[in-house]
């Protein structure tokens, strides 16, 4: 609440000593009537008497360490209304709502104060008054340390998870968020699929669990995650919407913040026009060919991957689909950019051009079935600029965590260019990179 920053206090509030920093805690009222709310602090290193048009901010002087300030028309009106607003709200407060008085007390031990209008002190009979409700109040939240904010849990915050499905690990994703004052929610990424919300996240001294509904799976039988926080590990199973019960580890997902501005180096291009050099299939039904300079699956099939790996870059890509079809670019193997025949459609982060269930284009870019589509796409770290067809549709937003379909869950590492051919038909052509040196 010490802050610096200069708001305005409100009606009326008190203000604690001014500390090394030039810095003074306040209790500020802003009245409507009988009805009161906290405000906010104020900048002591400057002349609290700041024109407010149509109010000024007039305070008391500083006994005992204490101001108290009032907005108000002028200093006549200030004087007059101290001493009625600060009676009205100890009387309602400090004797009927104690526990409301005891949330906004700053500082516990506020010496008592005084207050001035002009040069006169106010009448000695009312002044006690105040003075014994102020107490009062002061004495109630010294007992009742348990109004502070309680401790976050440590569940809070994104993980990055590795199912073992016993042939094979896969990546999964999570986040945990307060909502409220104590409700867990969050968010949960499979094997495949977009982001699912989680409604609610039970969490029992590092013992957390969530049910969810199927999402792609045509079952009716609820994923359930159970796990235990283990040190800045999490461990745990999850049954799946199949039935399956599988172990899984997890580690507090990367910031990927930048500490400057990347340097970009020489651009490379990916597909040579010619062959598949540099590129992998994913599975063994590969489909993707290379013919006068596009790289194309012509039907159902594997996903194409590159062979390097990057961090931060930006990539230049054409893509060109029949009616109906989908495809996807993923960014170091983990993040989607959507590619799908969705032209005259609303934008969705499942749509063309979204980052796959997170991200929401601002409008929807794409083309008809049959034309060709270009993307200049940039990654650093987390942060994704996406232009479709020369309109900037995202920009600079940051990436949540890998989306469905992701290689792994490594977030801090680099990783590969990966096509999706196994959603229909798809050409690809001119995929240039640019890495950050």
């Amino acid at each position: 609440l010490c802050q610096k920053r200069r708001e305005v206090v409100g009606l009326h509030g008190i203000c604690s000593q001014v500390d090394s920093n030039g810095l003074k805690a306040c209790i500020g009222w802003l009245g409507y009537g009988n009805q009161c709310r906290l405000t906010s602090t104020i900048d002591a290193q400057e002349d609290i008497t700041v024109s407010m048009c149509p109010f000024q901010i007039w305070c008391s002087k500083p006994e005992s360490g204490i101001r108290l300030c009032l907005r108000c028309n002028s200093k006549q009106d200030a004087g007059d209304y101290a001493l009625y607003l600060a009676e009205k709200h100890f009387q309602h407060h400090g004797k009927q709502h104690k526990s409301w008085a005891a949330n906004y007390v700053i500082m516990l031990q506020i010496p008592l104060f005084f207050l001035y209008s002009g040069d006169k002190a106010l009448h000695m009979k009312k002044l006690v008054t105040l003075l014994a409700l102020f107490a009062g109040t002061i004495s109630f939240a010294q007992d009742h340390d348990d109004h502070a904010a309680p401790k976050e849990p440590a569940i809070i915050g994104r993980w990055d998870l590795t199912v073992d499905q016993g042939d094979k690990l896969v990546p999964s994703w999570l986040e945990v968020k307060l909502s409220g004052i104590k409700t867990l929610v969050g968010y949960f990424v499979a094997e495949g699929g977009s982001a699912r919300p989680i409604s609610i996240v039970n969490n029992d001294n590092g013992k957390v669990n969530f049910i969810i509904p199927p999402q792609w799976d045509r079952t009716n039988i609820d994923m359930i995650l159970n796990a235990e926080l283990k040190g800045d590990k999490l461990v745990g199973t999850i049954r799946n919407s199949r039935g399956e019960t599988q172990p899984f580890t997890g580690e507090r997902a990367p910031l990927l913040k930048r500490s400057a501005p990347p340097v970009w180096g020489t651009p490379v291009k990916l597909f040579n026009g010619k062959d598949l050099s540099g590129w992998h299939a994913q599975r063994s039904d590969n489909q993707w060919v290379a013919e006068n300079g596009v790289m194309k699956s012509p039907r159902s099939g594997s996903n194409i991957v590159t062979d390097q790996q990057f961090n931060d870059f930006k990539l230049h890509i054409e893509v060109r689909y029949p009616s109906g079809s989908n495809s996807g670019i993923y960014l170091r193997g983990r993040y989607e950019v959507q590619v799908e025949d969705n032209y005259g459609k609303e934008p969705s982060s499942t749509l063309f051009g979204g980052v796959y269930g997170f991200l929401t284009p601002n409008e929807m870019a794409a083309k008809k079935a049959g034309e060709w589509n270009v993307y200049d796409i940039m990654l650093i770290g987390r942060r994704v600029t996406v232009v479709a067809n020369g309109k900037t549709i995202i920009n600079d937003q940051i990436i949540p965590g890998i989306t469905g379909g992701a290689l792994d869950s490594k977030e801090g590492e680099p990783g590969p260019i990966f096509l999706q051919g196994d959603h229909g038909p798809v050409e690809y052509r001119n995929i240039i990179i640019t890495p950050a040196k």
